[in-house]
């Protein structure tokens, strides 16, 4: 599978193969742009700009019509648990889900739904994960992905795949983790920059409990602010135990933001290192850029 992360500074591409629970790089690709070359207020405006960029890096990496997963980052969906008896159809089920998400959109036509269940052993119910969409943009999203020559498969959300790569990294594979009664008790805090949005998310080993996103710009004012917000995010959970801080991705003024964070929590602050867990054939110089993508890559091997 390839993950393919379109973000507003380039597109990270990494193709994946997996062998018994060992994952290998088989492509692996960057492509740097200037914001507004693609995007407007965070969003892709320029479709056929970003197929021309794409299909370009498709043809060099000889992997046209190989499938691909791809993401919407978080602030661009909505996302939501039910409760719900068993035995429910899927039609059944999406009746539910548009009553709830009804007070986010004005019309059922205006959005995309994608959700997993979970049966309950405390309970004769199924829990349903919801995602929903703006059914245009994405759209408009599949098929630029498709025109550049790749096959989309999966649509993730960012922070899916960003906890992917955790688990992975950790060691926790599904099939292997003979812990994992404990781990899911555990309670981690990832920090997730991009170029315009820091996201705040607070989750176990299978459950988002929370998640918060702010817009960004590379000033130390703004960061000062930001360490406020996620400081006072985090308080409001104060009956979790968080584990450690997990930083993804980088800033100038990072440093500041963990010493603010760390001050208040004493916690282990790690950078995930997706590459030595998984070798890239050339030298890559931020491996944190290529964390959604292998997360993307490693999709069709885990569950939702």
């Amino acid at each position: 599978m390839i993950g393919l992360d379109i973000q507003t500074n380039g597109i990270r591409l990494i193709g994946l193969k997996k062998n018994k629970h060992q994952f290998h790089i088989e492509c692996i690709a960057t492509t740097d742009f200037d914001a507004q070359t693609i995007f407007v207020e965070s969003k892709i405006k320029y479709w056929d700009t970003l197929v021309t960029i794409l299909a370009k890096l498709v043809d060099q990496l000889k992997i046209r019509d190989r499938p691909v997963a791809i993401h919407l980052p978080v602030h661009f969906v909505k996302m939501g648990y039910l409760q719900l008896p068993l035995g429910l159809s899927d039609e059944q089920i999406k009746t539910e889900i548009y009553a709830q998400a009804k007070h986010d959109w004005q019309n059922k036509e205006d959005l995309s739904l994608d959700f997993s269940q979970q049966t309950l052993t405390h309970a004769a119910c199924s829990e349903i994960l919801f995602v929903t969409a703006n059914r245009e943009y994405l759209s408009q999203y599949i098929q630029c992905v498709c025109s550049a020559g790749l096959r989309v498969q999966v649509v993730d959300v960012d922070i899916y795949a960003l906890i992917r790569v955790l688990q992975y990294t950790d060691g926790l594979l599904f099939e292997q983790n003979v812990q994992r009664e404990w781990l899911q008790k555990d309670a981690h805090a990832i920090i997730y920059i991009t170029q315009t949005i820091v996201t705040l998310v607070l989750f176990t080993w299978q459950t988002i409990i929370s998640y918060q996103y702010w817009p960004i710009n590379e000033t130390e004012e703004d960061w000062l602010q930001l360490s406020d917000k996620i400081l006072t995010c985090l308080q409001s959970f104060s009956d979790k135990e968080i584990k450690r801080l997990i930083i993804c991705g980088h800033s100038r003024y990072i440093s500041r933001l963990i010493e603010s964070v760390t001050q208040v929590y004493r916690l282990p602050v790690c950078f995930p290192e997706i590459f030595a867990h998984i070798k890239p054939p050339v030298p890559i110089d931020s491996a944190a850029d290529f964390l959604v993508a292998c997360g993307l890559a490693m999709r069709n091997h885990y569950k939702w």
